[in-house]
């Protein structure tokens, strides 16, 4: 048997089968970890690290702007959201101080807890009926 083919195979199924508010979770919980590990490079003042997970936070965030939808004016408001936190990051990239950093620590803590909340009210309309 060929276990890697395998596990390739069951990641790009999950990736494909995932709803749009299971996308944007696992990119806002990644982001956050990227930010964390920032502000433990910004302490230890290794700056090859801190630009790494910077870039890749960054990169998260443009990403979660490619999901929100332009139609709405609620998919505005997260795109200046997200354009908003990129602005932040880019503080950090060339100021290094915690201050921005800890903003955006804060503001995808929340962001999380409100995508979660999405979450389960979408699964409680799509999988409840009158005959439950």
């Amino acid at each position: 048997m060929n276990f890697k083919h395998a596990a390739h195979r069951y990641k790009e199924t999950n990736l494909v089968t995932r709803t749009e508010v299971e996308h944007v979770l696992v990119l806002l919980n990644e982001c956050l970890c990227q930010t964390y590990l920032c502000e433990k490079a910004i302490q230890s003042e290794d700056r090859e690290s801190l630009y790494a997970c910077l870039t890749t936070a960054q990169q998260l965030l443009f990403e979660l702007m490619a999901t929100a939808d332009r139609r709405t004016v609620e998919g505005e408001r997260l795109l200046s959201f997200y354009a908003y936190l990129n602005q932040c990051l880019v503080q950090v990239r060339l100021n290094q101080k915690l201050a921005a950093l800890h903003e955006v620590l804060e503001y995808l803590q929340e962001m999380i807890k409100s995508w979660e909340i999405a979450k389960q009210k979408s699964r409680q309309q799509n999988y409840t009926s009158e005959w439950i």
